[in-house]
């Protein structure tokens, strides 16, 4: 799964299964991350190097941050409703009851419920002197499954995708506060993604046993497949708000640096 709003990326266990199972894209925001701090450091601890160049690659790692959020955004606005009997190639979305795909269920993190799949997060708040400080942990898990709105099944497979869910529970304990939405056998899901012609054992988890040859998942042009028991509306404005704040804040830094390289503006 590719990492939300920065709350997952404070959760070091998230980042290794991220690493484990998206080499690549990990690589590539690791690269960032580390071109970032270099250069920021670089630009405050080596007078040779001016201070505006750290604010622009920051500014600029920024924006290609939000280029996921974006690329989702592309993903839900460009999705041809179908129904999930007879799904044609290219961008779609389907909505109808989840169908597990074999006798697999996973646990859901802290409600302990069987399901397809979950999204939990919990909130821890400590106190440090007269202040205080959040963390945020994010688990989610995913199997493949079928959605079927009564014309027939497809085949989704988001163990590269996102997963957003409207939480079933919320328990507060203490410093604590935990949510967790998860998506059951016979509950209405709504998938959005690109239609590939298949066959299971292609599929990233290869237990999943099913005569399927249309799948539903992540795809090149547009990137992670979108799970989610929410409306696309919904979904798409929190992808839009996520990416413009963060194109908006690389935006001001980007600014900051070209004022600061021209003498409109003084860092220090």
């Amino acid at each position: 799964m590719d990492p939300r709003p920065g709350r997952r990326l404070t959760d070091w266990r998230w980042l290794i299964r991220y690493a484990v199972t998206n080499p690549k894209q990990a690589l590539v925001y690791g690269a960032i991350a580390g071109v970032v701090i270099a250069v920021v450091t670089a630009s405050f601890a080596i007078e040779a190097i001016p201070e505006w160049i750290g604010a622009l690659v920051a500014g600029l790692a920024l924006i290609a941050i939000a280029q996921k959020s974006i690329q989702r955004a592309r993903l839900l606005w460009a999705a041809n409703k179908q129904s999930t009997g007879s799904v044609t190639d290219g961008v779609v979305g389907v909505s109808g009851e989840a169908v597990a795909a074999d006798d697999r269920r996973l646990t859901s993190k802290h409600m302990d419920k069987d399901c397809l799949a979950y999204e939990s997060t919990s909130t821890r708040r400590t106190n440090q002197g007269q202040g205080s400080t959040s963390t945020k942990s994010v688990y989610q898990n995913v199997l493949p499954f079928f959605v079927d709105d009564g014309s027939g099944k497809v085949l989704v497979d988001a163990s590269k995708g996102t997963v957003t869910l409207t939480p079933d529970q919320t328990d507060s304990s203490g410093s604590k506060n935990v949510k967790e939405g998860v998506i059951r056998e016979g509950d209405r899901v709504s998938v959005y993604g690109e239609v590939e012609r298949t066959s299971p054992e292609t599929l990233e988890d290869e237990s999943a046993t099913s005569d399927a040859k249309t799948v539903i998942t992540t795809g090149s042009k547009y990137g992670d497949v979108v799970v989610t028991d929410r409306s696309a509306k919904r979904v798409l404005a929190g992808q839009i708000v996520y990416g413009l704040a963060w194109i908006g804040i690389g935006g001001i830094l980007i600014g900051i640096a070209i004022g600061s390289a021209t003498g409109l503006v003084s860092i220090l």
